[in-house]
């Protein structure tokens, strides 16, 4: 597990971004997932990384892997799950088809 503390850049319907030393970060969502409202931009967070080993071989979409954001005013916490960047390629994909 890796724990960084970064700055929030942006909350959005389905995703927000995190930025550390000018470096910007996006993290999914799954569908009907949302972000806490104590989350706003520029607040401080704790992220910690929890990967999967396993991820490599059977794939994203079923990774046990997140990341887990600790709002550091209200000590509020939620979790992004890697499985939700393959469920937003999916639904993009699939509105590429004709």
């Amino acid at each position: 597990m890796i724990v960084d503390k970064v700055f929030l850049s942006w909350v959005g319907p389905i995703s927000l971004g995190v930025e550390r030393n000018g470096v910007i970060k996006a993290f999914s969502l799954e569908e009907g997932q949302a972000i806490p409202p104590e989350f706003k931009v520029g607040d401080l967070v704790e992220l910690h990384l929890e990967g999967d080993p396993m991820a490599e071989i059977w794939g994203i979409e079923t990774s046990k892997g997140s990341c887990l954001f600790k709002h550091i005013p209200s000590g509020k916490e939620f979790r992004t799950w890697h499985r939700a960047e393959a469920y937003k390629l999916d639904k993009e994909e699939e509105k590429k088809v004709p």
